[in-house]
């Protein structure tokens, strides 16, 4: 084989197989593809279920909940429609190890966590920034290549699952193809607002 014809065979073998790289590429952007990450810019935070607003109902008990801002990426060129989110809750049973189930976390939506400062004559004087984005409104459509924030509250978790001052989350992105799972960790509130003890629950 003289020069010439092993060059074109070398070059015949590297561009197909670049041929092969860029149809695996165009074959995994065709697939649905979303990607989840904690919002940055806004606030995700567990603290006592008491502390949460739902709908101005406070439930009580030996329970936390989380305030989680999601950025959800759609990485291919379909568009993905998310149908369901559901998040994982741990409850106790006398000295049992904790169980868990699956609950809808659009049932519970509208929740919101207000602290305030006041004066003597118990005025607000100061409300306590928490940035959240908006709750989810399911179902929610993802086109090609869109990022969209959205707000979810995990309702009920056992304390007993906090570990120092640290919450494991697992939530759940239900579309009609494909299921998604989300695990991540978030701080207690007081690790995002140290002085929370200036402000009282509204």
């Amino acid at each position: 084989m003289d020069t010439i014809t092993l060059l074109i065979a070398i070059w015949g073998a590297i561009t197909g197989t670049i041929g092969l790289i860029l149809k695996a590429l165009d074959f995994k952007e065709a697939k649905p593809n979303l990607k989840f990450e904690l919002d940055k810019t806004k606030t995700s935070f567990y603290t006592d279920v008491s502390n949460i607003n739902w709908d101005n109902i406070h439930y009580s008990g030996n329970w936390d909940s989380a305030i989680i801002n999601v950025v959800i990426k759609n990485k291919g060129r379909q568009p993905v429609t998310i149908s369901n989110i559901e998040a994982k809750e741990y409850f106790s049973i006398g000295n049992n190890n904790p169980k868990y189930h699956w609950r809808d976390v659009n049932l519970m939506r509208n929740t919101l966590v207000r602290f305030v400062k006041e004066n003597d004559k118990d005025q607000v004087t100061t409300w306590l920034n928490l940035k959240y984005a908006n709750t989810a409104e399911l179902p929610l459509r993802m086109e090609a290549f869109e990022s969209k924030s959205i707000r979810i509250t995990v309702p009920f978790v056992d304390k007993s699952l906090s570990k120092g001052h640290t919450l494991k989350c697992f939530l759940k992105f239900i579309s009609v193809d494909k299921e998604y799972k989300f695990n991540f960790s978030v701080p207690e509130i007081r690790q995002v607002v140290p002085n929370l003890n200036e402000y009282t629950r509204s």
